[in-house]
């Protein structure tokens, strides 16, 4: 049987790897990253999201939490920053 993306995905977080849409999309064919770790959260997953910034250009990277949610915000500089 053939698995989801939904089904890839939580498989590739639980091993302890991080996910980018344009990894996403390059692994799985995935357009719509964001929405299938929308469905995982509400399914219980404690998914944290880093915003990185590179190169003028800013994206999201999820990885499995173990903790409370928080959002860490990378700068152009190396900096890091933490949102809850």
């Amino acid at each position: 049987m053939k698995q989801s993306v939904n089904e890839k995905l939580e498989s590739w977080l639980q091993r302890g790897y991080g996910i980018t849409q344009l990894q996403a999309l390059e692994k799985w064919g995935c357009m719509r990253l964001g929405a299938r770790i929308h469905e995982l959260r509400v399914k219980g997953m404690n998914i944290l999201t880093e915003m990185v910034n590179r190169n003028d250009k800013t994206y999201a990277k999820y990885s499995l939490g173990k903790d409370d949610s928080f959002v860490k915000v990378v700068d152009s500089n190396g900096k890091a920053h933490i949102k809850y």
